[in-house]
């Protein structure tokens, strides 16, 4: 007998959910809409310094890349 082919993983148990406690509806999308915002935002701020500090000191871009990469 064939198995039933789903769109859901079959390690399902090791995929980690979020719940609203209050609702107990799934908000895993949105919660991770939000952190990716919050990681743009974040990566937008570290790229704007590392611009500025190009702009003062062009020479150092070694020490700059290397100091906002890592």
């Amino acid at each position: 007998m064939k198995e039933k082919k789903t769109g859901i993983p079959m390690y399902e148990d090791i995929i980690q959910k979020c719940i609203d406690p209050s609702t107990g509806r799934d908000i895993t999308a949105e919660h991770i809409s939000e952190r990716l915002k919050e990681l743009e935002k974040l990566a937008s701020d570290i790229i704007s310094r590392a611009i500025q500090d190009y702009h003062k000191n062009p020479e150092n871009s070694k020490i700059i890349y290397e100091k906002y990469y890592w």
